[in-house]
């Protein structure tokens, strides 16, 4: 699994293995809509310093319980706001997509960290014939910035040092945009509250189910380095 490098963009190399499958800008499309601000998901303004991501008994929750999405408030990295509240409130895995009756045609080609040195695309057509891992996320917005963006939540796996390594992109976003670019975002007025199902390709040669955590606020720190990361074991 890739340690964490969330905005990484595809590598020409990597787009040219991906052309069989689908066009060439079906990847690096996507992955510009993941950009943001710090108040709606996404990369935040500015620079800050890298967090560890430790998987601690301090920052896992369990499904069920409310978590948290707290980043470096605007332009100053000595304080955080809560961004959003969260709740897992189901995570399973699906030996296709379809056995959950979710709409296929909504299935997306996106980047999955197979190894550290190659992340590869996985098609759509791909990813709707393969296990599937589907999670139902409650999310309620508590910030005056309503365009959010469903990737500042991870699919992660915990390393034999206990670190979170990243699965890859969603391949599927009930409440995404239409538009490749855009299919991660999604908008929630303040003091609102919304369902969303996501779901990631899984290879389970690749993975042990038991390692998988929902990461929210993945890769983020205050100014001292206190990582504003937690962690919601999946109990796969």
């Amino acid at each position: 699994m890739k340690k964490v490098q969330k905005y990484f963009y595809c590598s020409l190399s990597i787009l040219c293995l991906c052309i069989l499958t689908f066009s060439l800008s079906g990847c690096s499309e996507i992955k510009d809509g993941i950009v943001g601000t710090s108040a709606g998901g996404g990369k935040p303004e500015g620079e800050a310093p890298k967090s560890d991501v430790s998987i601690t008994t301090e920052r896992t929750k369990q499904i069920g319980d409310v978590c948290e999405l707290r980043t470096m408030s605007d332009n100053d990295f000595d304080t955080s706001t809560v961004r959003w509240k969260c709740i897992v409130q189901k995570a399973k895995l699906y030996d296709k997509p379809s056995d959950a009756g979710i709409d296929t045609s909504r299935i997306i080609t996106s980047e999955y960290y197979k190894s550290p040195e190659m992340p590869v695309c996985i098609d759509a057509s791909v990813a709707a014939n393969s296990m599937m891992l589907l999670c139902d996320i409650e999310i309620e917005n508590l910030n005056d910035f309503e365009n959010l963006n469903i990737t500042s939540l991870d699919l992660v796996s915990k390393d034999s040092k206990g670190e979170a390594q990243q699965v890859g992109l969603p391949n599927y976003f009930s409440h995404g945009g239409t538009e490749d670019a855009k299919y991660y975002d999604f908008t929630l007025t303040k003091g609102s509250k919304e369902t969303v199902r996501v779901g990631w390709y899984i290879d389970p040669n690749d993975l042990d189910k038991d390692s998988l955590y929902l990461a929210i606020g993945l890769g983020t720190a205050l100014k001292d380095q206190t990582s504003l990361a937690t962690y919601v074991n999946l109990n796969l």
